[in-house]
């Protein structure tokens, strides 16, 4: 099997199957755009969706954004096009360059918690975040973080950017424990098939994945790139 990364790096575009959600405009060519300080391009992803589908609100969520710059999925957002962000990191090292990224930024409200299985809400709601927030995206390298999608009840964002392992992209493994083994590469997040489960049970499209993360979509706010 050939290692994922390289694929990636290569231009080959890893999803379920080898295949982007023919419900939908195939978009994967923004992965390639370069405005974005994303990870593997999911910046531009976002970017892209956000220009066709436009946005209800303008809110963002984003756990486990580091230091606000690198391989963050909302800073064009937040700092290009005047959104409003909740962040939340928990990495003492990252966390001072964090609120040094956004100083001046009132729109943006930073917490240096860590997330439960749980306590999701409570910051949004903390923060008046409205109910159809339109971006959520989540990498916390935790074994959890499945549940915090699931415990999220009361709000139903408009776009999902969560991670996957980098490994298991069979859709027909569901329960599956993720493993943290930083040297090769495999850093947390549950299998493709558990969260295009939790995704179905929520009433969300599977729309693409890379190699580590996995985007679901409302279809009522996709319906501009429904073909």
């Amino acid at each position: 099997m050939n290692d994922p990364h390289t694929n990636f790096i290569t231009g080959t575009y890893l999803q379920a199957e080898g295949t982007w959600n023919t419900k939908y405009v195939n978009l994967s060519e923004a992965f390639k755009r370069k405005e974005t300080p994303s990870q593997n391009g999911e910046g531009g992803l976002i970017n892209d969706i956000f220009e066709r589908c436009l946005p209800q609100n303008k809110w963002c969520f984003e756990a486990g954004v580091g230091d606000g710059f690198n391989l963050s999925n909302t800073n064009y957002l937040l700092k290009n096009k005047g959104w409003n962000g909740v962040l939340i990191e928990n990495d003492p090292k990252n966390f001072d360059p964090l609120k040094e990224c956004y100083k001046g930024f009132d729109k943006v409200h930073i917490f240096y918690e860590s997330l439960t299985e749980d306590n999701l809400e409570s910051y949004l709601n903390k923060c008046k975040v409205p109910l159809n927030f339109d971006l959520f995206s989540l990498d916390i390298d935790s074994p959890f973080d499945d549940k915090v999608w699931e415990n999220l009840k009361n709000y139903r964002p408009n776009l999902v950017c969560i991670e996957i392992d980098a490994f298991e992209h069979d859709l027909s493994v569901e329960s599956f424990q993720p493993v943290i083994v930083e040297s090769d590469g495999r850093v947390g997040g549950h299998s493709l098939g558990k969260m295009m489960r939790i995704a179905k049970q929520k009433g969300y499209d599977y729309l693409c994945a890379n190699y580590c993360n996995a985007f679901f979509i409302e279809p009522e706010f996709a319906k501009p790139i429904m073909i």
